[in-house]
């Protein structure tokens, strides 16, 4: 059993009132494969919509008696940024007094990001088919485009 081990991030939001480090559970999970510089899908904000955001800081210990959202997942194999890129950033932000994403976007490269982020499950109809009817009922929606 790993210990806990928590994720401060930066999301990818162009407002002022998000430029801050916010602070995420790391699930068991991802703990062998999390780095810094990782861009990662995090639910934000009251109705926890996924969003993307950067790894900035992997820490044991946080405030005591807070609970936190747990991030979603990891979005790419490997990270982003190294932690230059991330000291660069800190010190851009800090000496032209512009936004984290200000500094991102300098040195982020372009084409990464993500669009839209659906989850698909499966009802309960087709959790109990057996396999040669599950394949059956899989080739009727892919013909007909429609959804169970």
């Amino acid at each position: 059993m790993y210990s806990e081990k928590y994720a401060k991030v930066i999301v990818k939001n162009n407002s002022i009132y998000t430029d801050n480090l916010f602070t995420y559970k790391i699930p068991d999970f991802l703990l062998e494969d999390i780095q810094v510089g990782h861009r990662v899908l995090v639910p934000f904000g009251r109705s926890n919509k996924p969003i993307e955001a950067y790894i900035f800081l992997i820490a044991n210990k946080v405030e005591d008696n807070i609970e936190f959202k747990e991030l979603f997942d990891i979005l790419d194999e490997h990270p982003i940024f190294k932690e230059e890129d991330i000291n660069l950033i800190h010190w851009i932000k800090n000496r032209y007094l512009c936004t984290y994403m200000d500094c991102i976007s300098l040195l982020h490269p372009k084409g990464y990001k993500v669009e839209s982020f659906k989850e698909i499950s499966l009802s309960k109809e087709i959790k109990n088919l057996d396999a040669n009817s599950l394949y059956m009922k899989i080739d009727s929606l892919s013909k007909n485009k429609q959804f169970v």
